[in-house]
Order: structure tokens, then sequence, then C-alpha cells
């Protein structure tokens, strides 16, 4: 039996939560609009961790490096250096007309031996020879040589196994000796010391064995006194050539002249052969 009391329009009255218990929202649901009047909670982000920072830092440091090496490729090359703008034979006295500067990228065991400016090789002579487009290198000239004031040049010939067997080539640097006399009055002098060797020429002359016995090499002094003295010196006595290319360093010695213990006193005045000057 339904109570008289109670109708379809009377509700129960809510029962008031309990005391101490939070009162548990919904939330709403992605994508749906939220219902007017309901509270929201957010939950607090939580601070990145060690892993994420070193991530980060090395994302940021890749990114770095990239944007310095598009902007290391996009400048270009920045080294200048010396080129062929002709073909340009050996023992040539180079003009500046035959050469220009580009820029190129280069390890740096190549550009020490390269020219970074025309006016570095302001009248050096070719030694090898050259074609357009060439680097020009160090080893392919002459430096100086051309318009060196007071410059001579002079040929002589020189027995090959006082020529380090004749392996000596154009550009290398030889001290040039020459011993007088015999028995205890020998001597030997330094008729020139360093000089640069200009050509060095076999001749074409063969002992049976294939090997020539002379050598023909063509010297660079600085004076004509020292141009005397080696004429003289190669008229009367044998001539030897020690290679100084490689001697950068090395101790060359005290002793202009020298003769074996006991042997008798060279002689000396104007007219007889002196040590040379560097050439």
């Amino acid at each position: 039996m339904a109570n008289p009391l109670i109708t379809s329009s009377t509700r129960p009255a809510k029962r008031p939560p309990r005391v101490g218990l939070r009162r548990a929202t919904k939330r709403p649901v992605a994508g749906s609009p939220a219902q007017p009047g309901s509270p929201t909670l957010e939950r607090a982000r939580p601070l990145p961790g060690g892993r994420a920072v070193v991530g980060a830092f090395l994302v940021t440091a890749a990114a770095v490096g990239v944007f310095a090496a598009y902007r290391s490729a996009s400048s270009g090359p920045t080294s200048p250096v010396v080129i062929a703008a002709v073909d340009i034979p050996a023992g040539h006295r180079i003009e500046g007309r035959e050469l220009r500067v580009e820029r190129a990228e280069l390890p740096p065991s190549v550009t020490a031996n390269v020219f970074a400016t025309t006016a570095d090789l302001d009248g050096s002579v070719t030694l090898s020879p050259l074609r357009a487009g060439d680097l020009v290198q160090r080893s392919a000239v002459l430096v100086g040589q051309g318009e060196t004031p007071g410059q001579r040049e002079v040929s002589f010939a020189v027995d090959r196994e006082r020529a380090l067997d004749g392996d000596l080539q154009k550009g290398e640097r030889v001290d040039v000796l020459a011993t007088f006399g015999s028995n205890d009055g020998a001597y030997t002098n330094v008729v020139a010391r360093d000089v640069a060797l200009l050509n060095v020429d076999s001749g074409g002359k063969s002992n049976g064995i294939g090997n020539s016995t002379k050598l023909t090499v063509t010297v660079a002094l600085a004076s004509g006194d020292d141009v005397l003295r080696l004429a003289h010196a190669t008229q009367v006595a044998p001539i030897t050539l020690v290679r100084t290319t490689r001697g950068q360093g090395t101790d060359p010695g005290t002793l202009d002249t020298y003769r074996a213990p006991g042997g008798t006193k060279p002689p000396s005045g104007p007219n007889t052969t002196s040590p040379g000057g560097r050439g």
C-alpha cells in the first residue's frame, strides 16, 4: 500500500557527506564540454629528470654543431694560394702575370709548402715545369734567385763519386770543398757554403757500365769573389760536393780549412783560394 504522505513531486533529502572524506568529482572526458559548475582538479606537472636534462643538452649541442658545419661549408674556402695561370717551363724566371691567387681549403701540411701572394715569388726560378692551374709549391721553385743583387751563376764538372754518386737534383743546396796539394802538404778548403743547385746534368758520359763518371752542376753564388775562388778550385783541385739540403739545424762546423796533423801549413795570401761565402 502506497504511503499517502509521499507524492511523486516530493524527493527525499540528500544525505550530507561524511566528515573527513573528500568529495569525489569526475574528470571531464577528453573532447566533451565541461559541465558548468563542476570543479576540475589538475595534476601537478613533475620536474624533468636527469636523463631528460642530459638528452636536451645533447640535442642542443648537436644542433649547434650542425649549424657551425653549415656556416663553415657555406662560407667557402678562405686560404689564398698562388696558382700558375699559364704553362711555365723549368728554369724560367717567373713573372707576376704568369700567376694568379685563388682561395682553397688545404690541410696545414700542404699550406706550409705553398705561397699566399705572388709577391713571395718575385725573382724566383722554376725548378720543374708547371701547368696552368697547378699549385706553386716551394719544392718547384728557387725563391728569389732571379733578381738577387750580385747573383752569379757558374757551372763546373765534378766526379760522380765526389757528388753523392750523382744523387743530386735541382733545387738542393750543397757545400763546395776543394782539396789542394798532395801527401803531407794536402789541405782542404771550403770554397762555398750552402749554394743552390740550379741544374744537375750527367752529360751522357758513360764508363761502360751504364753510369756517367762526371756530373755538370750549375750553382748560384752571391758575389764575383765566390765565382773566382770556385773557378780556380775546379781547375787545380778535386772538388767534393756536400749536400746541405737536409742539414738544417745541424752543426756546420767552425773550420774553413783542414790539413792532416803534422802536415805542411797551407799557403795564405790574397791570391790563394780561401773559404767562400754563402750562395
